[in-house]
């Protein structure tokens, strides 16, 4: 199910950032059915490369020009000055190549951990350890946020397990980058990538935080044996003339605003016949700009903290005034929604 009232937006779709996503971006969907609404796009980056097998279309690997290498076994062949949050001065015995890819912590940050499943907002210095020169940089500039699955094995290999707040040096072997699609741009076949990357934020899992008591007379929260939110309605009451927002779970991360896209689980629920209408707890995050949500999302989401759970009842005009065929969604139906707010970013 479609939770966007305007054109869905693709991750990344205006950046194109050679060494960092698969080779050919393209919006693909996540699950979707009434037990498991997603959005219309969801960020799904995927290549050769990432895959491990090159498809019909990816052009056969050849050799760069023959550049006689320095062959090294560690990261520690690699040196990097310079704060985090400013771009590095990295230096190398160039032209290198390594054996193995590898990764080490060059400041240690104390914030999440990234894993396989998570989203990461990130500022990086991508240096070819052919040429040593600094191909791409974000220091300064708007950082990156992808799905980790997204991206190149060798980064998604390097980047797991860490923290926000650390910068990671990567020095990443040619096959866990582009070998397979034939090399991207400046990169060729052969070529080892170094990034320096500073984590700055990683989406959650759960919503976690304060739990705050509801007022009385709102659908009540349980949770099931899953750790999935129930709502419990009565539904003799007549609902709320306007949409009424509850925050349950305060968490303690970056407050959400109009401009940010979001990654969420939700439950959504008919107030008339208190059956559960959509949830994606089951699968993948609804993920989008909030502006191109329905209007009691962008109502009741703006302000919220990240970590955060949420409660709103939204009025019909704030959520489908015409109804939808799937699910079935009567016209001027109110609707409950239990919302955790996973992620926010630019």
């Amino acid at each position: 199910m479609n939770l966007r009232t305007l054109p869905a937006r693709a991750l990344l779709a205006s950046v194109a950032v050679a060494g960092l996503t698969a080779v050919s971006a393209c919006g693909g969907s996540s699950s979707s059915s009434t037990s498991s609404p997603a959005s219309t796009v969801s960020p799904s980056l995927s290549s050769a490369a990432a895959s491990g097998s090159a498809s019909a279309a990816t052009p056969s690997p050849s050799a760069s020009p023959s550049v006689k290498k320095n062959q090294v076994t560690s990261a520690d062949a690699v040196t990097v000055t310079g704060a985090f949050g400013k771009k590095p001065t990295v230096k190398g015995p160039f032209p290198f190549a390594i054996t193995k890819t590898q990764s080490k912590v060059l400041v240690q940050g104390n914030g999440a951990s990234v894993d396989k499943s998570s989203y990461v907002t990130f500022n990086y210095d991508l240096v070819d350890a052919t040429t040593g020169k600094s191909l791409q940089a974000s220091f300064g500039q708007t950082p990156l946020t992808s799905p980790v699955g997204g991206l190149i094995p060798g980064f998604t290999e390097s980047i797991v397990g860490k923290k926000v707040g650390d910068r990671v040096l990567m020095v990443i072997n040619s096959k866990d980058a582009y070998d397979s699609a034939g090399g991207s741009g400046e990169i060729k076949v052969g070529d080892t990538l170094i990034f320096v990357v500073d984590i700055l934020g990683a989406s959650r899992t759960t919503a976690s935080g304060t739990a705050v008591k509801p007022p009385a007379g709102l659908p009540t929260v349980s949770t099931d044996a899953k750790g999935y939110p129930t709502v419990s309605i009565d539904t003799t009451k007549t609902p709320p003339s306007k949409t009424v927002v509850q925050t349950l779970i305060k968490g303690d991360g970056p407050k959400v605003t109009a401009g940010d896209n979001i990654l969420a689980h939700y439950r959504m629920y008919d107030w008339k016949t208190g059956k559960l209408l959509a949830s994606d707890y089951e699968s993948a995050p609804e993920e989008g700009a909030l502006g191109s949500l329905l209007a009691a999302w962008q109502k009741g989401l703006v302000g919220q903290t990240v970590g955060s759970r949420v409660l709103i009842v939204a009025a019909p005009s704030d959520g489908y005034p015409n109804g939808r065929a799937t699910p079935s969604i009567a016209p001027a139906s109110t609707l409950v929604f239990v919302i955790d707010v996973l992620y926010a970013y630019q």
